[in-house]
């Protein structure tokens, strides 16, 4: 069985997609900002304390080929952010034209689904 990508911590994305690369080419393809020795940080495993900036981010993504929506997510991760989909289900069966409700009809919406998040809580 195969490791869910979009459900890892930075140190094992970035041992899932180095592949034979040293972390000074990492550094090299996410266009050298973080640095070689900020790669050795984040390819450490233990807890890390501080969450990358931005353009961090987005060179974590570029040097191992995934979304930055993906990169941020692991390095929340490895802060012990949960950042899990827990309404994912859901959305997914949402209609497409969701999108065109307006303020209030999403405030109703919202509403609805909490009355019923309350009732399965207190029948539990």
């Amino acid at each position: 069985m195969g490791t869910d990508i979009e459900n890892v911590n930075l140190q094992t994305l970035i041992t899932l997609r180095r592949g034979d690369r040293s972390l000074e080419q990492l550094a090299r393809d996410g266009g050298d900002v973080p640095g070689q020795a900020q790669w050795s940080i984040y390819a450490r495993t233990g807890p890390k304390r501080v969450l990358p900036d931005p353009p961090s981010i987005r060179a974590i993504a570029r040097a191992l080929r995934v979304s930055e929506r993906t990169a941020l997510h692991s390095c929340a991760r490895s802060l012990g952010i949960d950042v899990s989909e827990h309404g994912a289900a859901l959305l997914s069966l949402l209609p497409t034209g969701v999108s065109s409700l307006n303020r209030n009809q999403l405030i109703a919406v919202i509403a609805v689904v909490d009355v019923l998040v309350e009732a399965n809580s207190a029948s539990k």
